[in-house]
């Protein structure tokens, strides 16, 4: 594993030579603190590299986000102050993260931001076009009228458990944010008093079943005819029976699908294709979706890094750090014969081969969870009962992994 990462770096390094080499490079936003990226710009011929954290707003993940890219549009005098006493020619540059669609900040530019098209493309209505969700079994429905909508929820209860996604007005919704699942018992009345909730920040919402299945993710990248994938990684997934909000707090690996392997991966790279052609993205990407008996049923895309990557690269050792594949993929585009491509398809084979047993929880208040399932994956003797046991691991009788969902009643 650690020759094919190393190859993978070396062949990214290559391509951002020609880019930072001899520059000033900052490192801020989600980027700030990131010891990968400090040593790989170090490594790519950087003539100085400085930290510039922003404050930190409180609030959701996607608050935060959305507080960190004002930060960055418009940051404070203090902060351009700052970053021309660090740069006095003015000729640094940036890197802020997979996340930013920031084109310059204090007057330098902005490596790797996204173009505002792909920025977008991650909101749910988006993502219900581009995926041709409008095709399948759901719904894109407005808010406006909350009796017509609750009757067409109420309908689709009475079919079984039904997944309602809020488009939140004005952000991105990150992860699970604002998704429900109502069980088949569902009341009107309750039903009701989640529509008030969910149009306190939302305009629009989807409708449609649930896909029953194991929620899997797939991260990658795609350029304009190539899509290398890396999975799939168990999403792990729990269902709040007070609320009946779904949360998704980490992944977690090894996941066998047997003979379901190639049909799942033609579908994680169809709908990478889909968002390539329909919005011109080149970079990382993931995945969230479910496998059925079937199929793999793709419900997101995400044109960025995303926090699973932090997974991968553990994985890697980290040698790389993908971060920075990330970067040169969406500055330069290169074609499927690139060293790079050749590399990332190697490394991936390579990953498919490895299926230690790890887990990675977004929220640093699990981080004893996660110290103890890692240290515990070491000695296991038997992967899929330490897999039982990462699944439930945040499990309690309000908290309900999505595995053990029952229709009627949740539990």
């Amino acid at each position: 594993m650690g020759q094919a990462s190393r190859a993978v770096r070396n062949a990214a390094l290559e391509m951002a030579r020609p880019l930072v080499s001899g520059h000033v490079v900052f490192l801020t936003g989600n980027a700030a603190t990131s010891r990968g990226m400090k040593d790989f710009f170090a490594d790519a011929g950087a003539a100085a590299i400085h930290r510039v954290e922003l404050p930190e707003a409180a609030g959701t993940l996607a608050s935060r986000l959305a507080a960190a890219e004002q930060l960055l549009a418009d940051p404070s005098e203090a902060l351009v102050r700052k970053v021309d006493e660090l740069d006095h020619d003015g000729r640094g540059l940036v890197y802020a993260g997979s996340y930013t669609a920031v084109r310059s900040f204090c007057g330098r530019r902005v490596l790797g931001s996204r173009l505002e098209s792909h920025f977008a493309a991650e909101r749910k209505d988006v993502q219900y076009r581009l995926l041709g969700l409008a095709t399948s079994d759901r719904r894109l429905l407005r808010l406006e009228d909350h009796t017509e909508i609750r009757e067409a929820i109420i309908a689709q209860v009475t079919r079984g458990p039904t997944v309602v996604q809020g488009v939140p007005r004005g952000l991105l919704a990150i992860g699970a944010s604002h998704t429900y699942l109502l069980p088949e018992d569902a009341s009107a009345i309750r039903i009701g008093q989640l529509l008030s909730s969910i149009a306190e920040d939302c305009a629009d919402l989807i409708v449609g079943p649930l896909h029953a299945g194991l929620p899997c993710t797939y991260y990658g990248f795609l350029t304009s005819d190539h899509v290398v994938d890396f999975g799939p990684f168990e999403a792990l997934v729990y269902w709040d029976r007070r609320s009946w909000r779904l949360h998704a707090p980490g992944v977690i690996r090894p996941v066998r699908l047997g003979g379901q392997e190639a049909a799942c991966r033609s579908a994680v790279r169809a709908a990478a294709r889909q968002v390539q052609q329909r919005i011109d993205y080149a970079g990382a990407f993931g995945t969230d979706g479910a496998v059925s008996t079937t199929a793999y049923s793709v419900h997101k895309i995400n044109p960025r890094v995303c926090a699973g990557f932090a997974l991968l690269d553990s994985i890697c050792q980290d040698f790389i750090p993908l971060a920075a594949v990330d970067l040169v993929v969406r500055g330069k585009r290169p074609p499927k014969s690139h060293p790079l491509m050749v590399r990332l398809e190697q490394l991936a084979t390579a990953l498919r081969r490895i299926q230690t047993p790890l887990i990675r929880l977004w929220d640093g208040k699990h981080s004893g969870i996660q110290e103890t399932l890692t240290a515990s994956a070491v000695r296991a003797s038997d992967p899929a009962a330490w897999l039982s046991i990462a699944r439930s691991c945040l499990a309690d009788k309000n908290f309900v992994s999505i595995t053990q969902f029952n229709p009627v009643g949740g539990y």
